[in-house]
């Protein structure tokens, strides 16, 4: 096992992470072992490890580069002297999660992904839930799929920014609802199948109560808001109830609606269009 000595000077918010580290990359931490400085260098996506025979330099724009560049470092570290340059193509470098199907990942194993997240350079982690929240005006939304309590995700979201890994929640707000289908009081806000009803106000409710729970949950003030695979928009009970629409009009009216909800609790949308 090797024995390193991180000198951090002004980047001390990484101890926490390099600290957590060091089971996972099996290595000490000690005032006695090789020196290795950490350099930030503005905001870019490069990362650069340099070794020699008496110590290493690690020099990163972005948090989570600090945490590759010492992965790269220990994964190098029986050769004696080299350097190795990464520059990330992306602005954003990230991945989404699955947590809507089959089992819900517990907290301690998203903790663990993120990890190996951060050791591959990425920078966010999108976390897809449809039904699987927990939240307090919705009392089955999520009841029985291992939802997530606003107490976990903070917890989540605080780990990952440990290591520069942004938490982005990721929710539906028109179709891919169908867990909650089988729910007669969510009836009324049905369209057809799984697709929310534009313009009925509990539909609104529904989608505000998500919203404040993200906003209370999540530090980032990014949301990807899904509303893709509505073809049958319009084409249920709202055509029962109001008549004819075209489904762009439809669409354009609920995503001014869902954007000022977005709004009003200091959230910026990402939108996955319709088919």
């Amino acid at each position: 096992m090797y024995t390193y000595h991180m000198i951090l000077g002004e980047n001390s918010k990484l101890e926490a992470g390099i600290s957590y580290l060091q089971s996972e990359l099996n290595f000490q931490m000690s005032e006695g072992g090789f020196p290795v400085t950490f350099c930030k260098e503005g905001e870019n996506t490069k990362v650069q490890v340099k070794k020699n025979k008496e110590s290493a330099c690690i020099t990163y724009g972005r948090t989570v580069g600090a945490f590759r560049g010492l992965f790269l470092l220990v994964a190098h570290q029986e050769e004696e002297s080299f350097c190795i340059e990464e520059n990330c193509c992306f602005h954003d470098f990230g991945a989404m999660i699955d947590m809507s199907r089959n089992a819900v990942m517990k907290p301690e194993s998203v903790k663990r992904l993120i990890v190996k997240m951060a050791l591959l350079g990425y920078e966010s982690m999108q976390v897809y839930t449809e039904d699987t929240l927990k939240v307090a005006a919705e009392e089955y939304m999520g009841y029985g799929r291992g939802a997530y309590y606003c107490e976990e995700i903070k917890a989540m979201d605080q780990f990952a920014m440990q290591f520069g890994i942004e938490l982005i929640p990721c929710i539906e707000c028109l179709a891919h609802l169908n867990q909650l289908c089988i729910y007669t009081r969510y009836s009324l806000m049905m369209d057809t199948n799984d697709i929310l009803m534009v313009g009925e106000p509990r539909t609104y409710e529904f989608i505000e109560h998500i919203f404040q729970m993200i906003s209370e949950s999540y530090s980032s003030r990014k949301v990807n808001v899904g509303m893709d695979e509505a073809s049958m928009l319009g084409r249920g009970s709202y055509l029962e109830k109001n008549g004819y629409r075209p489904r762009a009009e439809l669409m354009a009216e609920h995503t001014e609606k869902v954007n000022e909800i977005a709004k009003k609790y200091g959230l910026k949308v990402i939108y996955d269009a319709a088919h």
